[in-house]
Parts: C-alpha cells; sequence; structure tokens
C-alpha cells in the first residue's frame, strides 16, 4: 500500500507521538450539495466526513479503528489497500463498516479488487457490499475481498467478515492466502470467520482459503488454521473460460489448514465455464485439512463445466485426515454428491467420514455416481474411511447427457485401503440405473477387494426392476454379487438386503436454499446512474433448514428401521450423536439410512401453551422440556373450532425451549388455535385448544331501539372485568363515555344520555382491560 510521503519533521512527530487509536472515520460520497464529505475534514463525524476511500487508505490505521462508509446516496467508489501498518490485535480490531439509514453500504470497486490486505491481521470487515464491474457484464480482473500474507512464525490471527454481498469479481469473492517457501514462513492466518454472507457472479470461486509454495511444507504444517464459515451462500461462480492450468468456479474451497467448520452453506449454480482438462469443481470441499467438519449444508445444481469433469456437491479431496461430512443435503449436481479422493498429497489421506447426509439425483453428467472414490495411484490413497447412514436417491430424467447414467456408487480404481461403506440407502427408480460399478482410471471394468473398499449391511431398491450391481462384472442379485465378491460380508455372516425402504416421498425433496432471481434485484428510476445497485440489496439467504427434506424419512413399517449393524461393535467406529435429522442415535436400535426412527416424541415435552392478547394481534407461546427428538411445530387456527388450517408454517427447533408466534389476523369474533408438533419420524401431536374472542359478533352485540331513543345496549363478554363503553362522532371526538364492570356472559346496559345528542353518526366502542374490544356505528 502506498502511503503519503511526509517531511522529515512529519516523520519525526509520527514516531515520537505516534498514531491515536479508537478512531472513528467516516466517509460520504454524497455531493457537497447532499450533505456529502470533504478529504480535508477530520472524518471524526457524520458532519466531518471525508469523500473518499483513498483517505483512509493514506492513514496508518491502528487498532480499534473504524472506518464507517454512509449507506445512503452516491457510490463509495474505489477500494480498500491494508499493509503491515494497518494492523490491529483480536481484542480491539480494525474495522471496515457502514453508518446511515441503511443495513450495509455499496462499495463500487469497477474492474480491480474491494478490499486488499497484505501483511495485515486482526481487521473486521461488516454490513459492506462489494460489486465488481463483471456485475453488469463488464471485465474485473479482481477479488472481492483479498487478504495476503508471505508468511511468518506466528499466525496473523483474527479476520472477521459478516453481513458482505460480494458479486462481480473476475478472481475469488473471498480469497485469504499465504505464501510459504521456507521454514521461517509456515504460519498463514488464524481465527478466520466469515458468516452471514453471500458471494456471486465471481470468476475463480465464491470464498477461497489457500497457500502458495513449496507444496511438502504448506501441506504438513497446515499453515492457516481456526476457521468458522457459517451461514454463507456461494451462487453462480461461474469460473473463468480463459484459465485452463486450474479449475475455476468452485462455491466454497478450504485448504492447507486445521480446525475448519463450514456450517449451514450453500452453494449452487457454480463452475459452469470451468475450462481445466484433468480436474474439475464442486460446491463445498477441502483438501490439505486436518480436523475439520462440513456440517447442515446444501449443494445443488454445480456443472461439470466445459470439460465435462467433477461438477460436485461435496467433497474430501487429497491430504485430508479426521474429516467429516454429515447431515448435508446435495441434489442435482452434475457430478457427485459426496466425493472422497487423494489427488496426490504429501499428506497421507485417511480417518476421513461421510454419514448422515442424503443424495437426490446427483450424477447428472459423465457417468459419475451419487457416491465416488477415487485413488490417484499406489502411493497416494484413500485409508481408513467410513461412509456410513446415506440416503441416496436416483432416477435416470433430466440428465446432461442420457448416455452417461448416474450410478449409487462410482469406485475409481483399486487405490484403496480399508473403505466400509455401511448401512447406506440406495434407492433407485429406473431399470437402467446400477447400485454400483467399479472401473479402472482408463473406464474398464475391475474387481475391488473388501480390504479395499466393504460394501456392508446396505439397503438397495429399484422401483423400475430387480437392480443390477456392477462390480468388475454385472450381477443381478444380491446373492450372486455377495458370493462373487465377497461384498456385503464380514467374517462369515452375510449383509445387505433388497428391499422397498418405504421413505415418505422419495424424488421429492426440492430446494431448501431461496431461489435466487436471474439477475440482481437492484432499484429502477430511483436516478443512479448505469450499473449502480441498490443500496438496500442485502445478501441473499445462505439456507433454510434442510431438516424439512422429511421426503426421505422412512415410514412405520419400513425394513431399514431397526436394521442398522453396529459399526462402533463391530469396527470401533464412532458413529456420531445425531442422524440427519437430529434425531438422537440409540445404542442398540440402530436404522439403515439417514434417518434415526426409533424414539418417538412424547406429547409430554410440551410443558405450556398459552395466549395473551397484544394490541395488534394474538401472542401464541409454547415452552418445551426437551426438543432433541422434535423436528419442529406449526400453529394451526379455526373459526369454528373444527376445521383448523396452518398459520405459521414450519417453526424450526432450536436450542431455546421457549417459543412465541403473533396472529396480527386475527378473526373478527372468534378464533381457535392449537400446536402442532412434529416428530422426526414426521408423526404428530396436538396441544389443548385455546379461544381467543377477539371481537364481538353481531350476535353478541346489539342496542336497540335504532334511532337511538331512549336506547339499552347488549352484549356478551368473556370474563368479569372493568368496561368502558364510549361514544364518539365521525370527528373522532367522544361525546359519551361510561365505566362499568361487564359480567361474564350477557349484559345490557342502558344509554338513555344518548337521548340529548344532535342526529347524525356515531360510533360505539366497547373496551375491556382485558383489552378485548368492538365497534359499530349507529344513527341518531
Amino acid at each position: 500500500m502506498k502511503k503519503n510521503i511526509f517531511l522529515t519533521i512529519a516523520l519525526l512527530t509520527i514516531t515520537l507521538l505516534g498514531y491515536a487509536q479508537n478512531q472513528t472515520y467516516h466517509i460520504n460520497g454524497n455531493t457537497p450539495a447532499d450533505g456529502g464529505g470533504n478529504d480535508s475534514n477530520s472524518g471524526l463525524s457524520p458532519t466531518t466526513a471525508w469523500a473518499s476511500i483513498g483517505k483512509a487508505n493514506n492513514m496508518n490505521l491502528q487498532p480499534g479503528d473504524k472506518i464507517l462508509l454512509f449507506s445512503a446516496g452516491a457510490w463509495n467508489n474505489g477500494s480498500f489497500y491494508f499493509d503491515q501498518n494497518d494492523v490491529g490485535i483480536p481484542a480491539n480490531p480494525i474495522t471496515i463498516s457502514s453508518y446511515g439509514p441503511n443495513p450495509t453500504a455499496n462499495v463500487w470497486a469497477g474492474g480491480i479488487q474491494g478490499f486488499y490486505g497484505e501483511n495485515t491481521g486482526s481487521v473486521k470487515i461488516e454490513n459492506i457490499n462489494f460489486y465488481g464491474e463483471r456485475t453488469w457484464g463488464g471485465a474485473n480482473t479482481g477479488t472481492g475481498i483479498n487478504f495476503y500474507t508471505q508468511g511468518g512464525s506466528t499466525h496473523r490471527p483474527y479476520i472477521f467478515i459478516n453481513n458482505c454481498r460480494i458479486e462481480g469479481f473476475g478472481q475469488a469473492g473471498i480469497f485469504i492466502s499465504s505464501l510459504h517457501n521456507n521454514s521461517s514462513q509456515l504460519k498463514g492466518f488464524s481465527d478466520i470467520t466469515i458468516k452471514n454472507t453471500a458471494v456471486t457472479n465471481c470468476g475463480n470461486a465464491g470464498v477461497q482459503i489457500f497457500a502458495f509454495g513449496d507444496d511438502a511444507l504448506i501441506s504438513s504444517n497446515y499453515v492457516h488454521r481456526n476457521i468458522l464459515i457459517e451461514n454463507v451462500r456461494a451462487n453462480r461462480n461461474a469460473g473463468n473460460m480463459a484459465t485452463t492450468t486450474f479449475a475455476t468456479g468452485n462455491g466454497i474451497i478450504v485448504s492447507s489448514a486445521e480446525d475448519v467448520v463450514i456450517d449451514k452453506c450453500v452453494a449452487d449454480e457454480n463452475g459452469a465455464l470451468s475450462n481445466f482438462a484433468t480436474a474439475g469443481i464442486a460446491g463445498i470441499w477441502y483438501y490439505d485439512v486436518k480436523n475439520g467438519i462440513i456440517k447442515n449444508s446444501e449443494a445443488f445444481k454445480n456443472y461439470s463445466g466445459l470439460t465435462g469433469i467433477d461438477g460436485n456437491g461435496f467433497g474430501i479431496d487429497g491430504g485430508c485426515q479426521n474429516v467429516i461430512i454429515e447431515h448435508c443435503y446435495s441434489h442435482n449436481n452434475e457430478g457427485a454428491g459426496y466425493g472422497v479422493f487423494e489427488f496426490g498429497s504429501p499428506n497421507r489421506h485417511e480417518n476421513n467420514t461421510v454419514r448422515y447426509n442424503i443424495s437426490q439425483n446427483d450424477g447428472r453428467a459423465n457417468n459419475f455416481g451419487a457416491l465416488v472414490f477415487w485413488g490417484v495411484d499406489a502411493l497416494h490413497r484413500v485409508n481408513d474411511v467410513n461412509v456410513y447412514n446415506n440416503t441416496i436417491y436416483l432416477n435416470a430424467a433430466n440428465l446432461a447427457n442420457t448416455a452417461n447414467l448416474p450410478v449409487g456408487l462410482k469406485v475409481l480404481g483399486n487405490n484403496f485401503t480399508n473403505v466400509k461403506v455401511a448401512n447406506n440407502i440406495f434407492h433407485l427408480s429406473d431399470a437402467s440405473l446400477s447400485f454400483t460399478r467399479t472401473v479402472s482410471l482408463t473406464n474398464q471394468p475391475i474387481n475391488v477387494l473388501p480390504a479395499e473398499v466393504l460394501m456392508m449391511n446396505n439397503l438397495y431398491y429399484n422401483a423400475a426392476g430387480p437392480g443390477n450391481f456392477n462390480w468388475g462384472a454385472n450381477y443381478g442379485t444380491l446373492a450372486a454379487w455377495r458370493t462373487a465378491t465377497d461384498q456385503e460380508k464380514f467374517n462369515t455372516t452375510d449383509y445387505g438386503l433388497v428391499a422397498n425402504p418405504m421413505l415418505t416421498d422419495p424424488g421429492a425433496g426440492g430446494q431448501v436454499a431461496v431461489v435466487v432471481a436471474d439477475q440482481p434485484n437492484y432499484d429502477i428510476g430511483t436516478g443512479r446512474s448505469a450499473g449502480s445497485p441498490s443500496p438496500n440489496n442485502q445478501p441473499v439467504s445462505a439456507n433454510g433448514n434442510i431438516k424439512t427434506i422429511t421426503q426421505y424419512q422412512t415410514t412405520t413399517n419400513s425394513p431399514a428401521r431397526e436394521a442398522g449393524a453396529n459399526l462402533n461393535t463391530l469396527f470401533n467406529v464412532n458413529m456420531g450423536n445425531s442422524d440427519y435429522y437430529g434425531f438422537s442415535l440409540s445404542a442398540s436400535l440402530l436404522d439403515i439410512g439417514a434417518h434415526q426412527s426409533n424414539t418417538p416424541l412424547p406429547l409430554s415435552s410440551l410443558k405450556s401453551f398459552t395466549l395473551s392478547k397484544q394490541t395488534n394481534g394474538n401472542k401464541l407461546m409454547w415452552a418445551m422440556t426437551e426438543v432433541e427428538k422434535i423436528s419442529g411445530f406449526s400453529l394451526e387456527y379455526s373459526t369454528d373450532g373444527k376445521l383448523f388450517k396452518d398459520l405459521s408454517g414450519f417453526i424450526s427447533t432450536n436450542k431455546n425451549l421457549s417459543y412465541s408466534f403473533v396472529d396480527f389476523t386475527p378473526s373478527a369474533t372468534i378464533t381457535y388455535y392449537r400446536l402442532k408438533g412434529v416428530d422426526f419420524n414426521w408423526e404428530t401431536w396436538y396441544s389443548n385448544i385455546l379461544v381467543a374472542r377477539n371481537e364481538l359478533s353481531k350476535a353478541d352485540f346489539s342496542i336497540y331501539p335504532v334511532p337511538l331513543n331512549n336506547s339499552s345496549i347488549v352484549f356478551d363478554w368473556e370474563i368479569t372485568e372493568k368496561t368502558s363503553i364510549n361514544v364518539s362522532d365521525l370527528s373522532g371526538r367522544i361525546v359519551f363515555s361510561k365505566l362499568l364492570v361487564a359480567s361474564a356472559g350477557k349484559n345490557q346496559v342502558e344509554l338513555s344520555e344518548l337521548d340529548n345528542l344532535p342526529k347524525g353518526v356515531y360510533v360505539i366502542n366497547i373496551v375491556g382491560a382485558s383489552k378485548k374490544s368492538f365497534s359499530r356505528r349507529v344513527v341518531k
């Protein structure tokens, strides 16, 4: 970063006095007539704001300093540049954020980068949207947010990115990288958090954490550490067709790191223009990661690119150790739903797990499987991997090429040691499809030995025919395949079954993440110049609750129930604590597939269900004693107490035990409410019914005679309470008021005082202490 050159005396003064910490600077790019800033200002308040990002770039920022961009009005054109002179501390980072009427501010980076930080650290970026020229069909050669270090003897701590939208950059949306060529440069970044952020329409990747330099040094030292990527969406990052030396267009990819968590993320429609001849992309994946997890995430419609390779949903690639993919949902990817690969990393690929996931209609291109295994050679094998309790569904519709049929599991080569595939459901719905396929790297049929890959206690079902097991040759029955290959056998015990798993609605899982429009939803006609996005354009929601994909739960009489093998007892495999739906696992009664069904939800879990009236509606509240076995709730309402309809939609459980919902549009008369609880078998129970009398019906309220003359009012009331009767004219002026105690039941009140009112139209209001009320117009 280039800083201004100061006079020697100025430099001496700065050296002696230093910069002040914990300063807050403001940038307002509007014109002076519109209240904009001026770079000659101090920047220390909204009224003394700077005009440009360049002014901030010329500062040496200190711990606790904040750069705030005005969130309304003109663009904040330009790019941020931080260097080793702009470094915070984790407890007091340097912050870039926004101020003003809108939640986020926009940075127009044009053809270059949005933020570039070299050898800096302890930086927080939040509530900022970065846009590159690619958003509007132009060219961009930069990255949205780019942190880079040349490495060192210690990690550079703390990068925090929150609530941002990054769009239209030719390289990655977010790129965090380091260079390591010798033993003094072994450390990269640590304590990285990226959350609540959308990255779309970028080139090389949506989000990438990476290291350059000596492969052996990088791989063996896992140079980055302590990474959390949460609630992030990588969407339509197509890749760069001009790049032919590596695959471009990945969604979220982390490498050369340890202790990594990806949670509640989405990667979709990435990689369409990837143009590398020997490898492709994936939605969410790791390589050279030690101790990592990918969970509660969705990957769909990722592409195999211009060369027809990969396009996977999720992946555990070369050099990974102790990595788990669990509770994820993959569907409609051109490549594998879940890939376990070894490309030739200096690290040993070992002790990785794929469990309690769902795959629906993956492998839409290139003869791929919902599951795919590959080891590049005998020196770089996939070792000690467990793939269990997943549910896989495949049909042969909407393929990229009808000559390239998908398969449940595809095994490429023999470069495996101790890979177990157990307790999975393979549900096919086309007679042309195979449960398994084993081929060499030149696509020739091969036999894979049980010591390499062992299939054990899986459930196989083809709704359109008997099914086919391809394992070096084709076998029409499970028994024939078992006899010829020793698959589905352990010691002397036969395993596996062919049966209808009786899933709730296989093939109908759909998409959980919100649908993204074909074009960005920018404001039109707001006076902005061409290519200006709306300042209110917020990040696309990353994910809904994928636990709602209940189509892959087994029904009551499913043969998959209580038919699971205990892998802990057989192979000392830690099977985890919960299934795909968060349902607790039994120590003894295990199921096959992603759904564990044996403990139904007791009604006794409902502690209370109550109703209170608010000025703006009826508030329903309920409390639970536990929610571990509960998928969620919905509230239902009725106006007659008999026919109930959905009110709230599906409400997912969370770590709290108390919930609430407000009905803002209750019936004008009476509303009945009940709570519907849903367990992870999709079985239901109902609470008691609550009744809300919101306003009195015509039958409950009468006044006679009309026009008013020596009149009486008769009304029903729900409880005994203090009540007021107010009469107002059409201007709202109260012309008569009476206080009384209304009794529960029918009440009659003499209103002879109204005889003296002038002729006209009046409104009678009855209001109770409980906020129950009723209004009616009458004529005098």
